[in-house]
């Protein structure tokens, strides 16, 4: 994959929102807005393990997800990557991801929302890009 320009790597860390998309039970496509941390080339999320989503993409890893944003043409710029969803089994890379998360959404992984929300039983998944497409109408 062709690496992501630090400009750009750095304008996705500090978004708050990706979109994620992935093929339904039924074989349509679906894209979700959700929460994100990005570690190395990797993105990760975390979901519920019986959600739409979470069963999706254990049922077929192919996924494709963006981040973007700006408020007018000349500040727009975003990735669109596609590549592998997996879920982390780690037990040392999914405390380091759910301690992101915590830190990114909550300002600690302490927050007892948080812990409400991620919980032990909570599917961390690593996005493996395959593939990058990226725009920056900023550095024109």
């Amino acid at each position: 994959m062709r690496r992501l320009p630090r400009r750009l790597r750095e304008f996705c860390e500090s978004q708050k929102i990706m979109r994620l998309a992935f093929t339904d039970g039924r074989g349509y496509p679906h894209v979700l807005p959700l929460w994100f941390v990005m570690i190395g080339n990797d993105c990760f999320f975390g979901t519920d393990r019986e959600s739409a989503k979470g069963r999706a993409v254990v049922k077929n890893p192919r996924v494709g997800w963006v981040i973007d944003g700006g408020t007018s043409v000349r500040t727009y710029k975003g990735v669109s990557f596609w590549g592998r969803a997996e879920e982390v089994t780690d037990p040392r890379l999914w405390r380091k991801v759910w301690r992101a998360l915590g830190t990114k959404y909550y300002g600690s992984p302490e927050s007892r929302a948080f812990q409400e929300l991620y919980t032990p039983e909570t599917l961390i998944v690593r996005l493996r890009p395959e593939g990058v497409f990226f725009w920056d109408y900023s550095a024109e």
